[in-house]
């Protein structure tokens, strides 16, 4: 809902806050280790909330953990999650001007 809320409005507490829930919700999935997809999606939601305040240097570690862990939670086989974050990060690498690491992910 923050993130929504900070989307909408453009405002950096918004940001700030559902960041804050993103890693109070990561700790938890810390305590299931095997459970890498939620964890690496809960990383993607912080690489998304970077992207969307324009931070794009602060978003690509997060989208690229997010990335890694989908791919690895579905045995290397793309899933709908993996397609959302690969064209994200395609987005956030157009907006850096890499344009050699965007190609990657289209």
């Amino acid at each position: 809902s923050f993130q929504k809320q900070a989307v909408k409005e453009g405002k950096k507490i918004y940001f700030d806050s559902a960041r804050a829930y993103y890693d109070t919700a990561y700790h938890y999935a810390l305590l299931f280790p095997k459970d890498i997809f939620w964890r690496g999606m809960i990383r993607g939601n912080i690489g998304d909330s970077y992207f969307y305040e324009g931070n794009y240097k602060k978003a690509v570690p997060y989208l690229l953990e997010d990335l890694k862990s989908s791919m690895l939670a579905h045995h290397n086989k793309i899933s709908d999650n993996a397609m959302i974050t690969m064209n994200r990060l395609t987005a956030t690498y157009i907006h850096l001007g890499k344009m050699d690491s965007a190609a990657l992910f289209k």
